[in-house]
């Protein structure tokens, strides 16, 4: 037998009684130690199997998975909420930007017709309050007393919504209020530019819009226009 041999049947059974095995085992001192060695180790090995598993190792080891399982459960629920907070985050942020470029496209568009329909500002017509009750009925609205000297009244479309352009007279100047029944919004909005001064006001149905010329006083023009101004629907 030789020496590659003698090593595979040793490791594979180091009590092994094959006569050629012993010859080869009892031919050195190195070859009986080596045998020896694989003797130890496999009573080691027996003796660990025959050792008996402290009581509740099991339990302890199935407690141990089972908080091991529910902290990665609790890590994960915390990553997600993280996530789910940065995108709720995200939304309000794109919301609230949406909002405010609505906001400030409104007040943009109202200013812009102004400076289309300049030449409103230069008309005189004296008109009662009659015209502007005549235009505002189809929206279920009306004025129940003057509200001022009426320069001009007329159908428009503002904000790309059907409307009634007024000119008021001023003390500073012509004074304009459009009707916007059909324009609904929350809060009021201011208007302002180099020029022009006022803001866009909220009723019951939609909202109107009052601007002048820098330096004039709106706020009594504002509380006639609340008092007076009615919907029936």
């Amino acid at each position: 037998m030789d020496d590659l041999e003698f090593r595979r049947q040793a490791y594979a059974d180091p009590n092994n009684t094959d006569q050629d095995f012993l010859d080869k085992k009892n031919e050195s001192i190195e070859n009986e130690k080596f045998v020896e060695e694989l003797k130890n180790l496999d009573r080691k090995i027996t003796q660990a199997i025959q050792i008996e598993a402290p009581e509740g190792l099991a339990e302890r080891i199935k407690l141990n998975q089972q908080l091991g399982e529910h902290a990665y459960r609790k890590k994960q629920m915390r990553r997600w909420f993280s996530i789910a907070a940065s995108v709720l985050i995200v939304f309000g942020l794109v919301a609230s930007f949406i909002s405010t470029t609505k906001t400030n496209d409104l007040s943009q568009r109202v200013l812009s017709h102004v400076y289309d329909e300049l030449y409103h500002l230069e008309e005189n017509h004296h008109y009662s309050i009659a015209r502007a009750n005549l235009m505002l009925a189809s929206y279920g609205g009306e004025f129940q007393q003057n509200i001022g000297s009426l320069r001009y009244v007329g159908k428009c479309e503002i904000a790309k919504q059907q409307g009634v352009h007024m000119i008021l007279d001023g003390k500073v100047g012509p004074v304009t209020v459009m009707m916007m029944p059909e324009t609904k919004i929350d809060k009021a909005l201011s208007i302002n530019d180099h020029r022009f001064q006022g803001s866009i006001e909220p009723t019951s149905r939609g909202s109107y819009a009052i601007i002048a010329e820098k330096g004039e006083e709106l706020e009594q023009v504002k509380q006639t226009v609340n008092k007076n101004l009615k919907w029936r629907f």
